[in-house]
């Protein structure tokens, strides 16, 4: 048996285009690709809509598409969405107001509403076979419902648009050129764009890429393998060890890309974390006969990315300028504007502090972590004793680190018997 590769993103074949314009030109007719190629169903078409700028362009599109009139028949284009309170910093209803507007389309919205069960859990967790969860189960078997009752088979979804389209590591290409002041302008706009005042920490992620790419890979991979997120202080040394021994020993991720730029966007698509993800949303729709698509991952659309210079992405370093540039006319302006993100910290935090007790229940002395030489019980009751404070304060990374043990010890439970 000999094993090779047979096909690969190419990245050596430069793509340079006189101006921003002529990018985003460029960029929209491959993402009208994109959008069109996961249109093919004999069933209706569900998109997951939250009135940011890469669920509504992709919904925008897909309507645009199948009001153009052609011979190709295109299927009924449904869309969904969550809803939370109104101004609240995960209220994003206006935009939605916005598409409803501008198209004849009503989208369905899901109210966010706690009640996570732990059977609910527990089917996630053995449907994905994955130790993960998602905090807000109870809302999200609530959209899955409504889609299948619509008669949807496919549902569309903005993700990965994040990883792909604001990716720093292009600054790294630009201060190879001497280009500082060039620099310096886009963390300006990032700040604007984002509503993020503290500069600070588009300046700290510029210098971690820095060295990132600067340093031997194997060097990295050590250095990466030392690194524990804060708020996991549960696990055992002996765990972290073969974590640590793993990451090191593993072969190293080879990327001969002829830009950081390249490099980093290559890398994202070919981890395995990309990977796994994928698998996630598969097999999370197929617990109710559907199928996940993503149309910024698109073979083609991807392929464009890697072999334009990284500032084309950020024309005058607006976050996704790209794709705010193509879609003008598609999209409502109040959205293609938009200078903020939702915020789900508080909504994530509430569902976690609904499931505590139930956390406080599962992870004794005798959990199946404990019994399975991962969490040290000696660690695990103070620091959940602490955790629930930083719950109160609405602290993000101690609600994802709850509910990564509580998926832990359910994919536990579920298939290794412990």
């Amino acid at each position: 048996m000999r094993e090779g590769c047979y096909w690969d993103f190419p990245a050596d074949q430069p793509i340079r285009l006189s101006g921003p314009e002529e990018y985003a030109e460029a960029y929209r007719d491959l993402f009208f690709q994109a959008v069109r190629r996961r249109l093919r169903s004999r069933f209706p078409v569900a998109v997951s809509v939250s009135g940011g700028i890469d669920s509504s362009s992709i919904l925008t599109t897909a309507l645009n598409l199948r009001g153009s009139g052609g011979a190709e028949p295109f299927p009924e284009v449904s869309a969904f969405s969550y809803t939370l309170p109104q101004g609240s910093p995960s209220d994003e209803s206006a935009f939605l107001d916005e598409i409803e507007r501008h198209y004849p389309v009503a989208i369905q919205r899901i109210p966010v509403a706690p009640g996570n069960t732990l059977d609910g859990h527990r089917a996630m967790v053995h449907s994905i076979e994955s130790p993960f969860l998602d905090e807000l189960q109870a809302t999200l078997h609530e959209l899955f419902e409504a889609v299948r009752a619509g008669g949807a088979r496919v549902i569309l979804s903005g993700h990965w648009a994040d990883q792909l389209l604001f990716d720093q590591a292009y600054l790294v290409d630009l201060f190879r050129q001497l280009a500082w002041g060039t620099i310096a302008g886009h963390m300006r706009q990032y700040g604007y764009w984002f509503n993020e005042p503290d500069r600070r920490v588009y300046r700290r992620r510029f210098g971690l890429d820095l060295i990132k790419y600067s340093l031997p890979r194997r060097l990295m991979v050590r250095l990466r393998a030392r690194r524990l997120r804060p708020g996991r202080e549960w696990f055992t040394p002996r765990f972290v060890r073969l974590v640590r021994h793993r990451r090191i020993s593993a072969a190293p991720f080879v990327s001969s890309q002829p830009t950081v730029h390249a490099r980093s966007l290559y890398e994202q698509i070919r981890s395995g974390h990309h990977g796994l993800c994928l698998e996630w949303d598969d097999k999370l729709a197929a617990m109710y006969g559907c199928e996940m698509a993503f149309p910024f991952l698109d073979r083609d659309l991807l392929v464009f990315l890697l072999n334009v210079p990284g500032e084309a992405v950020h024309p005058e370093g607006v976050p996704k300028g790209i794709l705010r540039r193509a879609m003008r006319g598609i999209l409502p302006d109040p959205i293609r504007e938009r200078t903020w993100k939702a915020d789900f910290t508080p909504v994530v935090s509430a569902a976690v502090r609904e499931e505590y007790e139930t956390l406080l229940a599962l992870l004794g002395s005798e959990s199946a972590g404990v019994r399975a030489g991962l969490f040290d019980p000696a660690v695990l009751a103070p620091a959940l004793a602490g955790a629930r404070d930083e719950l109160d304060r609405d602290d993000y990374q101690a609600a994802m680190g709850l509910s990564e043990v509580l998926g832990l010890e359910l994919f536990l439970h579920t298939f290794m018997k412990v």
